[in-house]
């Protein structure tokens, strides 16, 4: 039997009626090709079942078979998903993955940087700790928009001509929101950490855009911000609630660590859920579906975000067309941390709330 032939990139160029360069841009993901080119050249690469050979462009020195990801918090549980679904995307692929874990520190993003462009990585899968392009410094911006292909995960960078693959954090909060309102909750707080990168401020958006639409009042003083990506942060955050004078009824939480440290909290305070304080989670976790109580939580396709980030940044898979950002919907998974509004019990305060 004769060999099939290998599909090369001239092949996909004559078919889809465009030169070489314009093709390979298309399908690496960079560069500037029109949304019409790009969507011809994927439908030419797939009609004729074409796979790249990462180790033929090694040879050739144009690359090393690596991406760098870069993830905020290796210790919360959605972070650690995301690197299994990059893992396995790139693997797929026949590329190897550099991890590097920043902390959501500037500094660590751009020492990781610099050793992944001395690497020579083919590409960048980044959580930044930046939220826009005016707050990086030049050298840094040129690298992420022009020097080497990257895909922004999690959170966007505003300005930065690079896409993002993202959850809807403004319907996720807001989502929580109306499952409280339905069970009977009025007075509703939200723990969350400092609002230091686009996916929190959007949650928090949504969390006040979502009681006004339901004609509650935004109260500051049941917003709870401390600090970042910290189970400590989830303590001291539950606890500024649930001493207040008139707690609320029902918490919303930003992530997984601060949804242990609020559980942590409530233990401490001699409270139950959800017979004192109803709860809603962002993140859904392994252990959530087997707690006592289970608890209700705003679940991100989290492998799919991974997923997705790592196929865009190869070219083989487009949604909506290469180099646009991909929002994905949230799920609300109601369990036995939200009921209805508990019987009020006594705790023990401190502070000076009045409220």
């Amino acid at each position: 039997m004769k060999a099939k032939r290998t599909i090369t990139i001239k092949d996909i160029a004559v078919r889809a009626g465009t030169s070489v360069a314009t093709a390979g841009r298309a399908l690496g993901g960079y560069g500037h090709v029109s949304a019409a080119t790009r969507a011809k050249v994927v439908a030419a690469a797939k009609a004729l079942d074409f796979q790249p050979n990462p180790s033929a462009r090694s040879l050739k020195g144009k690359s090393t078979n690596t991406i760098g990801l870069m993830i905020a918090n290796v210790r919360v549980p959605f972070f650690s998903m995301l690197v299994r679904a990059v893992e396995d995307a790139a693997i797929e692929k026949g590329f190897s993955v550099i991890v590097c874990n920043i902390d959501d520190d500037r500094d660590k993003e751009q020492e990781y940087l610099t050793l992944l462009r001395n690497k020579r990585v083919d590409g960048l899968i980044v959580c930044s700790a930046f939220t826009s392009r005016a707050e990086m410094p030049s050298k840094v911006a040129a690298i992420y928009e022009c020097e080497i292909p990257t895909v922004f995960l999690d959170r966007k960078v505003e300005g930065l001509a690079r896409p993002a693959v993202q959850t809807d954090n403004t319907t996720g909060t807001a989502l929580a929101v109306n499952h409280l309102v339905n069970l009977g909750h009025t007075r509703i707080a939200l723990a969350t950490h400092l609002p230091n990168i686009d996916s929190i401020r959007n949650r928090i958006h949504g969390f006040k855009q979502a009681l006004k639409t339901h004609g509650l009042k935004v109260e500051p003083s049941l917003i709870a911000m401390r600090g970042t990506h910290a189970l400590q942060n989830g303590i001291d955050a539950g606890k500024a609630l649930l001493q207040r004078r008139n707690p609320p009824t029902a918490i919303i939480t930003i992530n997984a660590l601060i949804t242990f440290g609020v559980l942590a909290a409530i233990k401490e305070l001699g409270l139950a859920i959800p017979g004192d304080v109803a709860l809603v989670g962002w993140d859904d976790f392994e252990l959530a579906d087997i707690m006592t109580p289970t608890i209700s939580v705003i679940a991100q396709p989290t492998y799919s975000l991974g997923s997705i980030a790592t196929t865009t940044r190869f070219g083989m898979i487009y949604l909506k067309g290469a180099g646009e950002s991909v929002l994905l919907s949230p799920q609300l998974i109601g369990r036995v941390s939200a009921f209805g509004p508990p019987a009020r019990r006594a705790v023990k305060r401190s502070g000076r709330d009045s409220t």
